[in-house]
């Protein structure tokens, strides 16, 4: 089964597959882009957090071991050192900047109150310092300030191990929707790419292939071959064949009659004048080849406006008519018998010297003389005057043998017209 298509309609079905496919395809790389920036809010999210924790539990790590140097050795720079480290901002910056669980919460509320206990134990000591340096450093190693520096720890590491988790499973699940992304742009694509093959292929086939025909057969044409017709479908393109084979058989069929009105006389039917220069110089390379004669007959019918002037053009077209009829009566069909312009008639004689040409414009010239032109009460006596010229060897060919047979013909009429001369 044929399958046929609007070419409009198969070019908008094409226009609107691409536009469906850039938005699906944009709009799956839109969200790809925005669950990517999200894994990676995340990640950095994640870093802040578990940075600041980390931060947090080496400073209380810090302020252990700078309070014990201070209540061990009693100087100052480990007092100012210990003073530096502001553990309680670092856990205020995580309670303003970061979204926590409630069990978050509480273990990061549990660490901020028990490193508040080690601050108060700490400065208890300190106030012991330099006095009593043995028991202040006592306090320090007790198996309170131990626990509670194990609780922190533990209470850090719980929250750390939980932020962990969360962001974990937040990132896998971000990691798994950009998987799937990522495997729907390449189905889109491969679908896309798929399609598009399929398109090039209906366009070569539908399209391209009936136009290459179509301009091999307009070549074929004009070498003048034989044409193969094949119309494909029936489409545009098939429509558009169509008609051009209807239209080369309509100028084959009237192509003799274009011929024939491309070198024939409307008003006379002998040739015309372009015509003429072609076939005589046809002629004259044939008749060059075969060591031939050739002569040129120049006639204009004498008087001939008056005759227009009196009885019209209309009856000059019909005296036109006549003699070119005599005129192509009395050659022979080998002859080649054109109207020149107005009521010149020229004649090529084939293989004639110029004595014979001479003979055949008398005839010509007494055949007119004795056929006068009848149209019911209308007669008109009709004479010709003739010049005759050989074409000789010299250069100029046809055009020469023109040009003495006009002064050939222009003698005849200061002559007297009605007359033959030779030149």
């Amino acid at each position: 089964m044929v399958w046929n298509i609007n070419i409009r309609v198969f070019f908008s079905i094409i226009g609107l597959f691409v536009l469906l496919q850039l938005v699906v395809v944009g709009g799956f790389l839109y969200a790809s882009n925005h669950f990517y920036n999200q894994w990676v809010e995340n990640c950095r999210e994640y870093q802040q957090v578990t940075g600041k924790i980390n931060k947090a539990q080496q400073q209380i790590i810090s302020r252990t071991r700078l309070a014990r140097q201070y209540a061990v050795t009693g100087k100052q720079q480990y007092l100012d050192d210990y003073r530096a480290l502001v553990t309680d901002e670092l856990f205020f910056q995580l309670f303003e900047s970061f979204s926590f669980s409630d069990s978050e919460q509480a273990w990061l509320n549990n660490s901020a109150n028990l490193a508040k206990q080690l601050v108060e134990i700490e400065t208890t000591v300190f106030d012991m310092v330099p006095t009593s340096l043995s028991p202040a450093v006592v306090q320090l190693f007790t198996g309170d300030y131990y626990q509670a520096q194990d609780s922190i720890a533990r209470q850090l590491s719980a929250l750390t191990t939980s932020i962990e988790n969360r962001y974990q499973s937040k990132n896998t699940s971000l990691q798994m929707m950009l998987d799937k992304l990522n495997f729907y742009i390449i189905v889109a694509l491969v679908v896309f790419i798929t399609i598009t093959v399929l398109i090039l292929i209906t366009m070569h086939k539908k399209i391209l292939r009936p136009i290459s025909y179509l301009t091999q057969t307009i070549e074929t044409m004009w070498r003048g071959e034989k044409l193969e017709k094949r119309v494909f479908y029936k489409d545009e393109i098939g429509f558009l064949a169509r008609q051009f084979y209807s239209m080369k058989d309509y100028m084959d069929e009237n192509y003799r009659d274009l011929e024939i009105m491309s070198f024939q006389d409307a008003l006379t039917g002998l040739y015309n004048r372009r015509y003429f220069f072609q076939a005589a110089e046809q002629s004259l390379q044939t008749a060059k080849r075969n060591k031939q004669q050739i002569c040129l007959l120049m006639t204009d019918l004498d008087y001939f406006k008056s005759v227009n002037d009196i009885h019209g053009h209309l009856v000059g077209d019909e005296v036109l008519r006549h003699v070119s009829s005599i005129i192509a009566g009395t050659v022979r069909e080998s002859d080649i018998c054109a109207r020149f312009g107005g009521e010149e008639f020229i004649v090529l004689l084939q293989n004639t010297v110029a004595s014979g040409a001479v003979t055949i414009a008398e005839k010509i010239r007494a055949n007119i003389e004795n056929s006068p032109y009848v149209s019911g009460d209308l007669t008109l006596n009709l004479t010709i005057s003739i010049g005759v010229s050989q074409i000789g060897n010299e250069k100029g060919g046809i055009n020469m043998t023109l040009d003495n047979a006009d002064k050939a013909l222009y003698q005849a009429k200061n002559s007297g017209r009605n007359r033959v001369c030779l030149i």
